[in-house]
């Protein structure tokens, strides 16, 4: 049941295609993408909460923190994603819909605290109360993308991150 308009049409899309698959014997595959991030991801929009957070450390800006260890997220490095997601390129007769996220939930006080490890700037946290709009909880179940691609290792975390803080430290007009 999604919580807000923007998932409301995505479920709605997701409906659309499966009618048209019934209708037309048509192949699809959805992919419901947890929280990517990687370099490349422009840190000057309001998504993205760690390019965002990268451009606000590289301009020497707090890093404005909404929630606390109840909000959580799955984050997924977008390297991995695109690798998860090749399986449509590679198998047309197991389409559907697919989870694509780490299956685990970190709170953004843990993704602060991280970063603030991974990065060599100092980071000034400014925490705010979760906005209304902000799901408490988004956690994907990947398994059943996951055993159509066991060749692919997932990133943890702390090395995504890294290799992301890398990208925007050295491409600072980019971020």
């Amino acid at each position: 049941m999604p919580a807000n308009p923007h998932g409301i049409a995505k479920l709605a899309t997701e409906h659309f295609l499966a009618y048209y698959a019934r209708s037309h014997a048509y192949q699809y595959d959805v992919y419901r993408i947890g929280n990517p991030y990687g370099p490349r991801q422009r840190g000057s929009r309001r998504q993205g909460v760690v390019a965002v957070w990268m451009a606000q450390i590289l301009r020497g800006q707090p890093v404005v923190v909404y929630g606390d260890e109840s909000v959580l997220r799955d984050y997924i490095y977008v390297e991995d994603a695109a690798a998860l997601m090749a399986h449509s390129l590679h198998d047309v007769t197991s389409s559907g819909v697919f989870n694509v996220g780490s299956g685990r939930g970190t709170s953004i006080r843990e993704l602060f605290e991280l970063v603030s490890r991974i990065v060599d700037l100092p980071v000034h946290g400014q925490f705010k109360h979760s906005r209304a709009f902000d799901n408490r909880s988004i956690v994907l179940n990947p398994d059943r993308l996951y055993a159509l691609t066991p060749s692919v290792r997932l990133r943890s975390l702390e090395e995504g991150l890294g290799v992301t803080w890398a990208w925007y430290r050295d491409n600072l007009m980019q971020a």
